[in-house]
């Protein structure tokens, strides 16, 4: 006998699976990484510029669920204290620009690292395909 086996008993993989949730587009991310300074080119010079180098992916605050309050009257200030936590994330980007990022924890010169918070851009407006410079000519 297999413990934990994936057989699916007569019925397809895809049957078996769970549902998967939709997926809503997060607004507000926690990063972390360090900063570096390249060279770049900007309006026809090179210059120095700070670039974030991050994890392959953040912290969704907004999409985050809040703890539901159960438990010892110590574990509900704990989970209470982590919903205040999210929530006062969430104010302090409910403040921010779309595109806009500020730095939350700051330890570059001990730990060489960054926390960030962002506010993700606004989606462009769709360009005519007839100004996508990437279409195929003649097309």
């Amino acid at each position: 006998m297999t413990i934990g086996s994936n057989r699916t008993y007569g019925r397809s993989p895809a049957a078996a699976a769970p549902a998967k949730e939709e997926r809503v587009a997060a607004v507000w991310w926690l990063n972390f990484g360090y900063p570096v300074l390249v060279q770049e080119e900007v309006d026809g010079e090179m210059k120095e510029v700070e670039k974030f180098v991050s994890l392959p992916g953040g912290v969704a605050l907004d999409t985050m669920k809040e703890h539901e309050i159960k438990g010892s009257i110590p574990y509900q200030q704990l989970l209470t204290a982590k919903n205040d936590l999210l929530k006062e994330l969430l104010t302090e980007g409910a403040n921010m620009a779309p595109g806009e990022e500020i730095i939350l924890v700051d330890d570059v010169a001990k730990t060489g690292f960054q926390v960030r918070l962002r506010r993700v851009k606004e989606a462009a407006a769709p360009i005519p395909t007839s100004e996508n410079p990437f279409r195929r000519p003649g097309r």
